[in-house]
């Protein structure tokens, strides 16, 4: 294989280095699923309904597929893209902000008239749920 890393330009790479990298980001959830990820929340559970044949095929696949980006990866020059911890759940927390934030009153009028009560619910509700992820955005320490 020839390279092809001195025809690319940096915009290009960066470019493509972002929508490879979120490949392999869907690459590794997909690994997680076939070796058994199954998530335990309060209202949000996964269940790992993929039968040990479907795991090693699922295996095989994304080696496959790894395979792909390792050799663009060197072809290219691109660099890995690096998600720490900390950026990551700052991020989380500032992407669902603004949807519990409209868990209020006045935006769940959008789906019809809050009886007094559950809107003054609701209205607390929101309230401690922001306050609650801005605890943990807070909690991951500076953002990237």
């Amino acid at each position: 294989m020839s390279a092809v890393n001195d025809d690319v330009n940096e915009n290009q790479r960066r470019a493509i280095g972002i929508a490879l990298a979120g490949l392999d980001e869907v690459l590794c959830a997909i690994e997680a699923w076939a070796d058994g990820r199954e998530a335990r929340g309060v209202l949000y559970t996964e269940t790992n309904d993929l039968p040990n044949s479907q795991r090693e095929a699922l295996r095989k696949r994304v080696g496959e597929a790894r395979r792909l980006l390792v050799e663009a990866r060197d072809r290219l020059g691109l660099k890995p893209t690096e998600v720490r911890a900390s950026g990551d759940v700052w991020s989380r927390c500032c992407a669902i902000r603004d949807t519990l934030s409209e868990l209020d009153a006045k935006h769940m009028k959008g789906y019809g008239g809050l009886p007094t009560e559950l809107a003054r619910y609701m209205n607390g509700l929101a309230s401690r749920l922001v306050d609650a992820i801005d605890r943990l955005a807070e909690g991951a320490g500076s953002h990237p």
